[in-house]
């Protein structure tokens, strides 16, 4: 059969993640998940600390795959990841990354690859000043922020996403 395109971009905040989903050209879904107490007591960093941001762009990355793992992981798909993040982008290609909270999230992708039917095959390096949605998307739970949706998405559904804590985690 032929392989179904799918676009991921992700971004991250120091208050959130963002991502959106397109398929063979269309968007199909976004999500805009904050950054939790939970996620500060894993990963140690705090929230609104740009120390984290390292670890925060590869949380969304793994935070996007695995909402959408139902369109890719069965089939076959010609998965593209875009990111303006390149230790992010390394983790999701390579399963690599520094020790510490990078290895970690490495480890998490690798373990949602392994149901996989095709690992994505594309990573994609977005500069940050193009990567307009996913980084809107990711200031969503900025405090004292007049936050709205992109007018383009208003008619895309959002994808709700599950509690991080520690039954998220393989």
């Amino acid at each position: 059969s032929q392989p179904r395109d799918f676009l991921f971009t992700f971004d991250a905040s120091p208050w959130g993640l963002g991502g959106t989903l397109v398929v063979r050209g269309v968007v199909v879904a976004w999500f805009s998940s904050p950054l939790s107490s939970f996620d500060e007591a894993i990963f140690c960093h705090k929230r609104g600390d740009a120390s984290g941001q390292q670890t925060w762009e590869t949380l969304a990355a793994l935070v996007g795959l695995r909402a959408w793992a139902a369109r890719w992981i069965t089939q076959r798909t010609l998965v593209t990841v875009r990111g303006d993040n390149v230790s992010a982008l390394t983790a999701v290609f390579k399963l690599k990354a520094p020790p510490g909270n990078g290895r970690f999230l490495a480890r998490e992708l690798s373990l949602e690859f392994t149901d996989a039917a095709y690992e994505p095959e594309v990573a994609a390096h977005l500069p940050g000043v193009a990567n307009v949605i996913a980084d809107r998307l990711s200031r969503r739970h900025e405090p004292n922020t007049n936050w709205e949706l992109p007018h383009a998405f208003k008619s895309v559904p959002e994808t709700k996403m599950p509690v991080r804590d520690l039954t998220y985690y393989k």
